[in-house]
This record gives C-alpha cells, structure tokens and sequence, in this order.
C-alpha cells in the first residue's frame, strides 16, 4: 500500500515565527480567523478557500 499523503510544507521564509496550519489541523479551529492565506492551487486549497470566503 502506497504512503499516505502528506502536507508540503514550503520553505518561507519567517514560517517558523508563526503557527500554521494544514489540511489536517485546519478544521479543528474553533473560530473563524480574522485573515488567512492559502497557499495551493489543488484542490484541497481551492475547496478551503471556497469553504472560507463562503463563510
């Protein structure tokens, strides 16, 4: 059986200064965030950001 798939996790720079989120974690938040950036072109980020600006 193949490996799951995981999250890529891109190389920006001052990532570290901040918490993140991913496919995984991001529908656990408990509040909507004031801003939030996607960074994708699949599908998964193009059905996240959809699911966030219709909120």
């Amino acid at each position: 059986m193949p490996p799951a798939a995981r999250a890529l996790i891109p190389p920006v720079k001052g990532r570290s200064k901040i918490a993140y989120l991913t496919n995984e974690n991001l529908l656990a938040l408990r509040e909507q965030p004031e801003s939030i950036i996607i960074i994708g072109g699949g599908y998964i980020g193009v059905e996240y950001a959809h699911f966030f600006a219709a909120m």
